[in-house]
Order: C-alpha cells, then sequence, then structure tokens
C-alpha cells in the first residue's frame, strides 16, 4: 500500500455507562453496517485482579526492554491474554461479526480499518486499550498501521489536512523546575536532535528548541511560528480536586509552576498550523475517575488541537529513540498520523525484541481520517524523495524574526559521544 494513497475505512464504537455488571456498546459506524440496538458487555476482570495488573503494568513494560526475551515470557503471556480477553469482550456477538465483515471489506478495497474507540466511562477510558490482542490473527491489533487504535473525540470543527512545504516545523521544550526531578536539558536536546538528524539534513524536518521555561517563554515561542509539531519533555501531574491534568513548567525563579490542561491548551488554539502535541511527560494521559475527558491529551483536544500524542507509562530511553524516528520518518512521508505512530508501534517492537513498550504511547485525535498533513502541491514530487530545497520560505522568514525575544534557538544536528538515544522522562 502505497503511502500517499494509505487509505482508511472506520470502525467506530461507542462504550456507554455501566448498567448493572454490563456496558452497552454500539458501533455507530463501520463499512459493513450498525448495530440498531445495544450489545452489552460484561467486564471480564475481577477488580482486584484488574488493579493488580494495572499497578504492575508500568514495571512489566520497562522490564521487556531491558531483560532477555527467555526472561520476559511470562510479562508477555500476561499482557496478551489481558489483551485477549479485552478484545473478546469487546467484539462480542454482533459487534465482532461486523467487525470481521469490515476487515474482509477493507481488504477488498485495499485500505485499513481504523479502530476509533469512544469510550465514556472513566474507569475503562483508563485500561491500556492498545494492548487488544486478535487471536483469530494471533496479533495486536494495533501493531499494525492497517489497523490502528484511536482515542476518537468527535469535535463538531471540521479539520482539514494542511498543506506543508518542507520542511515540518518543530518546536521542542524542556521543563526542569527545580524540587522536581532533574532533567539534564542538553542531553535531552542531543537525543531528540540525533534522532531526527536524517531529516533535518534532509531539510524534512527543522527541530527549534525553546530556550526559557515559562508559559510565557512558550507564548512568546508561539508568535515566533509557524510551528506543525510541539514536543514537550518534562513533567505532568493530575489534579484530582479540579479533575483536570497540568504541565510543569517553571516560574521566573525556576520554581514549578503546574499549568492547568485547559490553560496550557490555550498556548495553541490559534495557531492553526499546529497539528500535533507529542507530550512526553508522566500523567500525560492520566483521568480522573469521574471524568473520561480530564486528561492533559484529551482536554487538549476538545480544546481544538488535531491530534495528541501522549504516553501512559514510562517509557525506556531505547524505546523512546525508536519510535521518535519511526514517527517523524513516516509524518514527513505524509502518512494519516495513526498509520505514523503504527508505524513507530512497529519500529520499537522489533528494535526492542520482545519488547511491549510500543503500547505505551496513546494516540488522541478528531481528525477524522487522520491526515494532519499535505504536501505542497509545487514540491510533492521533491518532498516524497527528500529533496525539498533547503531554501524553503519558512526558514527565510524564520531567520528574518527577533527569535531572540522568543528565546528560542536552532537546534544543533550533532551525535552524542556516547550514542545514547532520546530519553522519555518518567
Amino acid at each position: 500500500m502505497d503511502n500517499h494513497q494509505l487509505e482508511y475505512l472506520d470502525f467506530e464504537l461507542l462504550v456507554g455507562f455501566r448498567r448493572g455488571q454490563e456496558y452497552p456498546v454500539n458501533v455507530i459506524r463501520s463499512p459493513a453496517g450498525e448495530v440498531a440496538h445495544d450489545v452489552f458487555m460484561q467486564f471480564p476482570f475481577a477488580a482486584l485482579d484488574l488493579e493488580r495488573f494495572i499497578d504492575d503494568l508500568p514495571f512489566i513494560l520497562i522490564r521487556s526492554s531491558r531483560l532477555p526475551w527467555q526472561q520476559v515470557m511470562s510479562d508477555e503471556q500476561r499482557v496478551r491474554d489481558f489483551g485477549r480477553r479485552l478484545f473478546h469482550t469487546l467484539f462480542a456477538g454482533k459487534v465482532g461479526n461486523l467487525y470481521w465483515a469490515s476487515q474482509a471489506l477493507a481488504e477488498q478495497q485495499g485500505k485499513g480499518l481504523r479502530l476509533k474507540l469512544r469510550i465514556r466511562p472513566p474507569e475503562l477510558v483508563a485500561l491500556p486499550w492498545e494492548f487488544l490482542f486478535d487471536t483469530n490473527r494471533d496479533e495486536y491489533v494495533c501493531l499494525s498501521r492497517n489497523t490502528p487504535i484511536v482515542r476518537y473525540l468527535e469535535v463538531e470543527r471540521p479539520i482539514r489536512s494542511l498543506e506543508v512545504e518542507p520542511p515540518l516545523r518543530v518546536l521542542g521544550m524542556v521543563a526542569n523546575p527545580k524540587r522536581m526531578p532533574q532533567i539534564d536539558g542538553t542531553e535531552e536536546r542531543n537525543y531528540l536532535t540525533e534522532a531526527l538528524r536524517d531529516l533535518c539534513d534532509r531539510n524534512l524536518v527543522e527541530l527549534i528548541w525553546l530556550e526559557g521555561q515559562t508559559w510565557r517563554d512558550l507564548q512568546a515561542a508561539m508568535r515566533a511560528g509557524p510551528w506543525h509539531i510541539f514536543h514537550f519533555v518534562g513533567h505532568g501531574s493530575f489534579r484530582p480536586g479540579a479533575d483536570e491534568g497540568a504541565i510543569i513548567l517553571s516560574d521566573e525563579a525556576g520554581q514549578p509552576y503546574p499549568l492547568p490542561a485547559s490553560d496550557f491548551a490555550r498556548l495553541f488554539v490559534d495557531h492553526r498550523s499546529l497539528r500535533v502535541v507529542i507530550l512526553n511527560a508522566c500523567q500525560g494521559a492520566r483521568s480522573s475517575p469521574r471524568n473520561a475527558f480530564s486528561s492533559t491529551a484529551a482536554t487538549l483536544v476538545r480544546h481544538g488541537l488535531p491530534a495528541v500524542l501522549a504516553m501512559q507509562y514510562p517509557l525506556s530511553d531505547s524505546a523512546a529513540v525508536h519510535f521518535g524516528r519511526e514517527l517523524y520518518q513516516a509524518l514527513t512521508g505524509w502518512l494519516p498520523i495513526d498509520a505514523a505512530v503504527g508505524e513507530a508501534r512497529k519500529a520499537v517492537r522489533m528494535a526492542g525484541g520482545e519488547s511491549l513498550e510500543w503500547g505505551t504511547p496513546t494516540l488522541y485525535m478528531r481528525a477524522p481520517n487522520g491526515m494532519l498533513f499535505s504536501p505542497a502541491r509545487k514540491v510533492e514530487g521533491l518532498a516524497a524523495r527528500g529533496l525539498a530545497s533547503r531554501n524553503s520560505p519558512w526558514r527565510r522568514a524564520l531567520t528574518g524574526r527577533e527569535v531572540e525575544k522568543a528565546h528560542v534557538h536552532t537546534a544543533r544536528r550533532s551525535c552524542t559521544p556516547d550514542g545514547r538515544p532520546l530519553p522519555y522522562l518518567v
């Protein structure tokens, strides 16, 4: 399937609030039809067993990237059993029949089948649906770009792909306030720069680092755009009393400044060129047990961002660099964002042997077809071959501005001396 012709059919599921011991499930859109009446699924996990598994899962994922496969086989089986039970519960009866019929129709048309999950109960939002395991295919669903899993939020405002003349412009930010676990900002920048070095050298990506750590610095940098991707490395939190996530920036004295997710979103919503926010921070996907849409990622999407990629759990250094490199490679190849995430998941799996960390990233999206970028017509052929001009109008415009006021500088495109990969903060 050629990247420029990659299309999807949608299989959209709505899971409603619990009624007794069951949850109503509706297929509200699929190529094989819809379910006119609720189909009820009974949750397959005892509360204590599920709590124990969720508590163990972050450690299982990190171990899977560090230990020989013989030592993680039992962990792999445990995760697979969880995904299998979840899959059979969700795709039981009529829902399963429509799913298999939709798979067949998608294959006949040479298209993928995008699984859009619209989950309302907060206790189910917190589950790692990315580990759904299809026993008929003997594979995790989202490990193929043909069957991506999306946490879909339907918003009335339509999203269209943005025509882009390369390079894709990425604004990176490292926030490292005092009294928080410290981050080596220089290393963080070098790691991401190394992961993107080839794309930068081919002028497909331009990576700019924000020098400051306050919301004022970020606001000024956004005005120095246009930007297409914002890549944040730092700390996140969740404020249970406010039912809202937060990003931890610094104040003017370098102390922690928790910025509520809704205020964080306000820094981006006026910038229509911004299509993706990557939250490389703990608790970016955590939501309240009372509000399914209270996570930082969901809040950003509900405020108008087309897509947000957040981490459910800590991600090891090695997994992070493989994921980041392949994600940006796929985006510069004009793949839909969910297909790009699928390619990045595969890279983590294949590079890490038996690594299960491919399930850590969570994609929240409101773009119906996942197409966030499309090549400007006059450079489409060049960009596809990685030959776009280094004299793009955006590059000239950037150097003509007083970017010092925005406290940004161009990242150096150099390897780290010891070749260590990009770490994703936990």
